[in-house]
């Protein structure tokens, strides 16, 4: 039989925001280096937008690996545990219209158009996930 405390919750849901966190900002990396080697001419406007993307979705990593330091006291790091997931959505939300705007470059490149589906697919998923441990 498994037994599992909040704790064992708790760093479970840490981990897969770490995970998921640490992915997403690789993923405007990854799309900008692909892009630029198979000479996409990414608006400018697109390209603020992926490091933007980046730089939130670091900013949801570092905060929690923060939080996991704490995870002894309960209460403040599901309260703040909750919120972190909130802001990934939200940020998530924000950036799944930008990777369908992508899917305009590259119409006729299978490589391209794989990448960005799966990178969208990855996004998606994680929306799934962190809506069903919110709820």
């Amino acid at each position: 039989m498994c037994y599992f405390t909040i704790s064992h919750s708790l760093n479970y849901v840490l981990w897969e925001l770490m995970l998921w966190s640490s992915i997403s900002k690789e993923h405007q990396t990854f799309l900008l280096t692909v892009a630029d080697l198979t000479d996409k001419d990414l608006s400018s406007e697109i390209e603020k937008d992926l490091m933007q993307f980046h730089n939130l979705f670091e900013k949801i990593e570092n905060e929690t690996i923060r939080l996991k330091e704490k995870l002894q006291y309960y209460y403040p790091v599901y309260r703040k545990l909750s919120g972190l997931l909130k802001r990934f959505l939200i940020i998530n939300k924000k950036f799944i219209p930008v990777l369908e705007k992508l899917k305009s470059y590259g119409k006729d490149e299978p490589v391209w158009q794989m990448l960005v589906g799966h990178i969208e697919g990855e996004h998606r998923y994680m929306e799934k996930l962190f809506k069903n441990l919110l709820y």
